[in-house]
């Protein structure tokens, strides 16, 4: 199955002043790696996942791997497709 290079999972909207700093988490639950297979069943599989932020796609400013451990799992009835986000001001 061939995937796409790069999927939005999430974005956050900021506005700083220069020089500013902030914390962002991002909450990005496993289902949202999934895809569907060959078999046309919605499916998470073991691997590297390379989680990136930026300014846009074309301005990425931080790269951080994510590894998935186990089995490919069924993604079924009650999947968590919806990421959440935090914002701290420091």
């Amino acid at each position: 199955m061939t995937r796409p290079v790069m999927e939005l999972r999430d974005f956050r909207r900021l506005s700083m002043e220069p020089g500013g700093r902030t914390r962002v988490a991002f909450h990005i639950p496993t289902d949202l790696f999934s895809f569907t297979g060959i078999d046309y069943r919605r499916v998470v599989e073991p691997g590297t996942i390379e989680v990136m932020l930026g300014r846009s796609s074309a301005d990425i400013r931080l790269r951080v791997e994510i590894v998935l451990t186990g089995g490919v799992r069924v993604v079924g009835e009650g999947r968590a497709l919806v990421s959440t986000s935090e914002v701290d001001l420091l």
